[in-house]
């Protein structure tokens, strides 16, 4: 059931004036119209920082991928200087075999991941590795 009406309130101008408002009636109003045009920037200016969040992100991942590009790189010529040295005799402690044996299996992760990078360099060398640790294991026989 309907109630009795109610006496009418304030209007939103006397209100913000008796709380310390100086401006004209008019002026009020036409804040309050220009309150279209401020949401309207904002949503521009919104959507211009999403804009370049969104280009932060993928600069971001590039940069990633390129360093963990660097990142391979650097463990597939470790791998071949490692290798390197195991043909001209040079002797290696177990905590080196151990480093490079991670390199591999980084480099090798990498390579699965990223069937476009060149890996026919490391396959016979990483084997080699893998081989000389194994008899080093049996034999005890690490520098």
């Amino acid at each position: 059931m309907p109630g009795e009406k109610g006496a009418d309130g304030k209007s939103a101008y006397t209100a913000a004036a008796e709380n310390g408002y100086t401006g004209t009636e008019q002026e009020f109003n036409t804040t309050l119209g220009n309150l279209g045009n401020l949401n309207t920037t904002l949503d521009a200016i919104n959507g211009e920082v999403i804009a370049k969040v969104d280009q932060l992100e993928r600069d971001l991942e590039a940069m990633k991928a390129a360093q963990e590009e660097r990142d391979a790189i650097s463990c597939r010529s470790r791998i071949l200087h490692f290798g390197d040295e195991t043909i001209h005799g040079v002797r290696h402690t177990k905590e080196h075999f151990e480093q490079i044996l991670r390199d591999i299996t980084s480099y090798e992760q990498y390579c699965e991941e990223h069937p476009h990078f060149e890996n026919n360099t490391t396959v016979l060398t990483s084997q080699r590795i893998k081989d000389i640790y194994e008899e080093c294991l049996k034999t005890a026989d690490f520098l």
